[in-house]
């Protein structure tokens, strides 16, 4: 069980390592604050632990090393599209009609705090939908 939960776990924090190593790049490119060590840092901190609950969690619902690389990909790849649109997403400060700045749906979602942390949720949904899909097609047969 041991040798199972650290190929799962290998996979997830190597892709979020390198998903913590083009974030840092994109924030020390795109930004005027250069602290991309810090971007670095706490995806890989944030990555760690993501990598360890959901090795558990795929071992525990048997999920095989293809199903964590498919969601894994997808995560990491959500974050940095999250983090390009966040560094690039222009936002017009200057408000038009008195004190409100109106962002539409989109600016709103890319600053929502919500939509980093749902993320690392996500990914928990999909494999346990997908556990209970299996058990019932098996008990079912």
């Amino acid at each position: 069980m041991i040798q199972h939960w650290l190929k799962h776990f290998m996979l997830s924090a190597g892709l979020f390592l390198v998903a913590a190593m083009i974030c840092a790049w994109m924030q020390n490119q795109y930004s005027i604050d250069k602290v991309g060590i810090l971007v670095f840092l706490l995806f890989g901190v944030f990555g760690c632990i993501f990598s360890g609950l959901y090795a558990v969690a795929q071992v525990k619902w048997q999920h095989s090393l293809l199903h964590t690389f498919v969601v894994v990909l997808g995560t990491v790849s959500y974050l940095v599209v999250l983090q390009y649109l966040e560094l690039n997403l222009n936002i017009d400060i200057d408000p038009q009609d008195g004190n409100v700045i109106k962002l539409n749906i989109l600016q709103k979602m890319i600053k929502s705090p919500l939509s980093f942390w749902l993320l690392f949720i996500f990914p928990f949904i999909i494999s346990f939908t997908l556990y209970k899909l299996k058990t019932k097609s098996q008990s079912k047969t």
